[in-house]
């Protein structure tokens, strides 16, 4: 009688102790889980930052799309000038 009492009694404290390590592994694994989760947001907060700048970023460059198609067609036309010059002249006038 004694004997099975203390092999009870053993069993348990390995029940327990397996019990134990199990539901920290638990824990362990639900704390990883929501640290991930939440990098994953961070992740999704900057790239809806990032598409909300494109719209900004498309009308800086058309801002700087007409000021360069200005000055490429003056460069064309006096390109234009200089190969169709007869001249000496007509090249420094160009």
């Amino acid at each position: 009688m004694k004997g099975a009492l203390i092999v009870l009694v053993v069993v348990v404290l390995i029940i327990l102790v397996f019990g134990g390590q199990l539901m920290g592994e638990r824990n362990q694994l639900v704390t990883e889980k929501n640290e991930i989760d939440a990098r994953w947001a961070q992740v999704d907060n900057d790239m809806k930052r990032r598409a909300d700048l494109i719209p900004n970023l498309v009308e800086t460059v058309k801002g700087y799309a007409k000021q360069e198609q200005t000055v490429i067609g003056e460069v064309a036309n006096a390109r234009a000038a200089l190969l169709g010059a007869h001249s000496r002249q007509d090249e420094i006038t160009a």
